[in-house]
């Protein structure tokens, strides 16, 4: 596994590609009872566009791109993304993309697992660049450079 510091990153999130909406909701709020669901919607041609955008951005800085998924624990909408990323891959023989799961502790990398884990904990922590998710404005590009800068 390469450094992480050689290699350029763009985060994205689900709100700037699901045309669809996010099914979901919580019902029983405020009780003991309370429950909470959440559906990720991903569309090819939506998850076609951001890594697109996203390797251009990488011609720009190191031709270097890793995807990171959570498709360890998804059957379906984070499948889908590493295949059109491994898809797209071949039309970009300049740019290096790779796929990542957050399964590197299972991978056998428990150190870069820990590393990330701490970088994306640190940078969530210091409030400066949070997601409207987590209560802040940034977008999900805006907070891939301090998670970053801080492995």
């Amino acid at each position: 596994m390469r450094s992480t510091s050689a290699r350029s990153a763009v985060a994205d999130g689900p709100r700037s590609h699901q045309p669809l909406g996010r099914p979901g909701g919580r019902v029983h709020i405020g009780t003991p009872n309370e429950v909470a669901v959440e559906v990720p919607v991903f569309g090819r041609m939506a998850i076609e566009r951001v890594i697109r955008y996203a390797i251009e951005r990488a011609r720009e800085r190191r031709h270097d791109l890793a995807s990171i998924t959570k498709s360890n624990t998804s059957r379906c909408a984070y499948v889908l993304w590493d295949e059109v990323a491994a898809g797209l891959s071949s039309e970009y023989p300049d740019v290096r993309v790779e796929r990542v799961a957050l399964m590197l502790q299972h991978l056998g990398f428990p150190d870069a697992a820990r590393r990330l884990e701490a970088a994306i904990a640190r940078t969530v922590s210091e409030g400066r660049t949070l997601t409207l998710d987590l209560g802040g404005s940034a977008t999900t590009i805006e907070l891939g450079d301090p998670i970053v800068g801080a492995l």
